[in-house]
């Protein structure tokens, strides 16, 4: 689970952590203690570079991306993910977090990533209001 501290700090609750190891993305990563958390959970400077180092050091190979609009746009750039959940429920949202900052691709790039396609993998149902899609990133 890769996840920015904003979010990680509004509405992951420590029970989320319990079974799964976490990096937790902040500029400040003395503001927290290791062992206030059920499971192992790092605290790493958003230094991309380091990240992949720990993931490397770990041999894991997949990743939970619950970002904020900088890293998901990162990985995105360099097309590291291979699926995006979408959870649609009666609620909009004003403010807050986006999904995707502005994107903003490099004009010497030579493939088009002004609009990225997705194909629907599986679909639920989620209680009486919401339903939760998988899709596959499909880049051109």
């Amino acid at each position: 689970l890769l996840i920015i501290n904003s979010i990680f700090d509004s509405v992951m609750p420590k029970f989320a952590f319990k079974e799964r190891f976490s990096i937790v993305l902040t500029s400040n990563p003395d503001k927290y203690d290791v062992k206030d958390y059920p499971a192992e959970i790092i605290f790493l400077k958003s230094d991309l570079n380091a990240i992949f180092l720990e993931l490397e050091k770990r041999k894991i190979q997949k990743v939970a991306v619950i970002g904020g609009g900088m890293i998901n746009q990162f990985f995105l750039k360099e097309k590291l993910i291979n699926e995006i959940f979408v959870t649609i429920a009666p609620k909009l949202f004003l403010t807050g977090i986006p999904s995707f900052n502005q994107l903003k691709w490099s004009l010497d790039q030579p493939e088009n990533l002004s609009q990225i396609d997705l194909e629907l993998l599986h679909f639920d149902k989620l209680g009486k209001n919401e339903i939760h899609l998988q899709y596959k990133v499909l880049y051109t």
